[in-house]
């Protein structure tokens, strides 16, 4: 289960590593928060990937960074590597949006633990006039009812083959969503940690979703995403307990946005995004949903960071010889969009094409794809589906390997439908083949 659970329970030293560009960014500051040993943690920009060859880069000497860890704690070498701050985040510099990034510029900074005196939270108020300082509240409610096509380009939830997996532009996610701008700003804005939203709001019925998104407003219209948060309505106050909001009723929203290290220039404004829906990274309640914020202050607050950059504390990256292989076919992942305009169903599209490669030490050849697609209409919550197919290849000489996997997922207002199948073939000669369907409530959505 969850180191959450119990973090008492931890006992080891930790060295705490991940990347603005993976899903787990959030566990590390989490670990530092709540750990009671000997701890560390480093943050870059990079994906799911080790970061001496991650993307984006800058990439670090990770191998040796991890080495002097474990010379420390396991050898009992006195290296010095538990004297340097705590904590090494890379703040990314805003730039224009796009899916992917060979390179994200921006600073190195460090603190002492987490959290941190180097944060201030300043506190921003959803105010009629956009975004703005201090406590104001909303003259009147302001509603949202989102298409369910709504973050067609929030990208994906884990970025991890390399591909155009990241967010791009978010003006047309934003035009079908409740927007808060603030003015330009007047000097740069460096901002270290998790943002948190309180809101006072009604759902129209027993469920709903609400995502909010923090983007970056360049002075020529580009918007980019920096953070986003989700909450389902219905665990607002425990996710271990289904609460379903009541129609009308008045509730007390708090949840917090992915930690995140990003620098703002000045001329740039900070937009707030609220929506209904995120698809395809949510699956949409059973209900079409409309929010109200009401008439009350709704505020927003941004950890920003007061301390200053340093040069970067790792060496260069090192590792050993890549593999000696050769490409047959080369990998190609591939993220598209398409719109049926009769019906106004959105297909977002994901090909994993990871390629065709043979390891020319031992002769193995290896073969991947994955296809993903993920269809719904704008105003019906039950047309949601997902179709999911996996094929695998692989072989040396004369033998050879294939599993071919699928799985499909939609729902009802009451059950989700689960099913899948498998087939697994040697030298073309099908050796297996099994079939799953299953019906799973929906308690909670």
């Amino acid at each position: 289960g969850s180191v959450c659970e119990d973090y008492a329970a931890i006992k080891a030293a930790v060295y705490c590593i991940g990347g603005w560009g993976d899903a787990y960014k959030n566990s590390v500051p989490r670990l530092m928060q709540h750990l009671n040993g000997p701890k560390k943690a480093l943050l870059g920009p990079w994906i799911h990937k080790y970061p001496h060859f991650a993307v984006p880069n800058p990439a670090i000497g990770f191998l040796q960074e991890a080495k002097r860890w474990w010379d420390h704690w396991l050898k009992g070498i006195d290296n010095g590597v538990m004297d340097e701050p705590a904590c090494t985040f890379y703040l990314q510099d805003a730039v224009p949006p796009k899916a992917s990034y060979a390179e994200r510029p921006g600073v190195w900074v460090q603190t002492a633990g987490w959290p941190d005196p180097q944060i201030q939270w300043q506190t921003f108020s959803l105010s009629d006039s956009g975004l703005s300082a201090g406590a104001q509240a909303l003259s009147a409610s302001r509603s949202i009812c989102s298409p369910l096509t709504t973050g067609l380009h929030q990208g994906e939830y884990c970025a991890i083959w390399f591909g155009p997996d990241g967010p791009t532009d978010q003006r047309r996610d934003d035009a079908h969503s409740l927007c808060f701008d603030s003015q330009p700003l007047s000097e740069p804005l460096a901002l270290l940690g998790d943002v948190r939203l309180d809101l006072r709001l009604t759902s129209d019925q027993p469920c709903g979703q609400i995502v909010a998104r923090l983007n970056a407003v360049a002075p020529d219209g580009q918007v980019a995403q920096i953070t986003y948060g989700t909450l389902n309505l219905s665990l607002r106050d425990d996710f271990a307990v289904a609460s379903p909001p009541e129609p009308g009723a008045p509730l007390q929203v708090r949840f917090n946005l992915d930690h995140v290290g990003y620098r703002l220039p000045a001329g740039y404004r900070l937009r707030l995004a609220l929506s209904t829906a995120s698809f395809p990274l949510l699956w949409p309640a059973r209900e079409l949903t409309t929010l109200t914020l009401l008439p009350e202050v709704q505020s927003v607050q941004l950890p920003v960071f007061i301390g200053d950059p340093v040069a970067c504390p790792f060496e260069a990256p090192q590792s050993a010889p890549p593999a000696n292989l050769e490409i047959i076919r080369a990998a190609a992942p591939k993220r598209s969009l398409s719109e049926d305009v009769a019906s106004g169903e959105v297909c977002v599209r994901i090909d994993d094409d990871l390629g065709a490669m043979r390891l020319l030490d031992h002769g193995l050849w290896v073969d991947q794809r994955c296809t993903e697609q993920y269809r719904t209409l704008p105003w019906d919550p039950l047309s949601t589906r997902a179709d999911i197919q996996w094929q695998y290849r692989a072989g040396r000489g004369t033998w050879s390997v294939e599993v071919d996997s699928t799985l499909g997922l939609h729902a009802d207002a009451q059950w989700f439908y689960l099913r899948a199948t498998q087939v697994a073939r040697l030298d073309g000669r099908q050796i297996h083949q099994r079939q799953w369907h299953k019906r799973i409530a929906r308690s909670t959505l």
